[in-house]
């Protein structure tokens, strides 16, 4: 049997650890590791700060994210499995 019809759950629900998006934890844990390991207290900051820059932004521009996701390929992105779950760009209409 053909599948005509693809069913989401959730197209707009980022995954999340703890109470941040995946990408705003690792622009904040990933620096804040590097601090710890080298000792610096610049790029535990620097960890800080691009989390603050980065929730800041994505507040701003809610729509950037939906034209990455209408203008650039989900091919590739789920070879390289950066994304999982991605429904494909050029399924224009869902059901829900």
């Amino acid at each position: 049997m053909e599948k005509k019809h693809q069913l989401y759950k959730t197209l707009d629900n980022p995954l999340r650890v703890i109470f941040w998006s995946i990408d705003e934890f690792v622009l904040m844990v990933i620096p804040l590791m590097i601090g710890f390991m080298m000792a610096s207290p610049f790029i535990l900051l620097s960890g800080i700060f691009l989390k603050i820059v980065c929730s800041k932004f994505k507040k701003k521009f809610p729509v950037l994210k939906h034209m990455i996701y209408w203008y650039l390929p989900t091919r590739r992105l789920r070879k390289q499995k950066i994304i999982k779950n991605l429904p494909s760009s050029h399924i224009r209409e869902f059901m829900l």
